[in-house]
């Protein structure tokens, strides 16, 4: 949710009765720009910068996707594995 929006280039809150939780995620976001750890920085990815540095799940080689008839690269591939529900991976 944005909490956010610009007037005159300027950023205001939308809804005051929102500024706990504005403030909240303000403070996640400071946090996280302050990390040094790795970990920490991991964990912060969005979906598609972590489809971008995972390792296939599938076991591929980086080069030849497992779902490359399907269209899809292993960043792609990585992605959707990414968003769906947890399931035991085949070796």
């Amino acid at each position: 949710m944005r909490y956010t929006e610009y007037h005159n280039e300027i950023a205001v809150i939308k809804d005051k009765a929102l500024l706990k939780e504005a403030m909240k995620k303000l403070a996640k976001y400071e946090d996280c720009e302050e990390s040094k750890i790795n970990g920490d920085i991991v964990r912060n990815m969005s979906d598609e910068e972590l489809a971008m540095v995972i390792m296939c799940p599938y076991g591929s080689d980086g080069i030849t996707c497992k779902d490359s008839e399907r269209g899809l690269s292993c960043i792609d591939c990585s992605l959707e594995w990414i968003k769906a529900e947890n399931v035991e991976v085949e070796e």
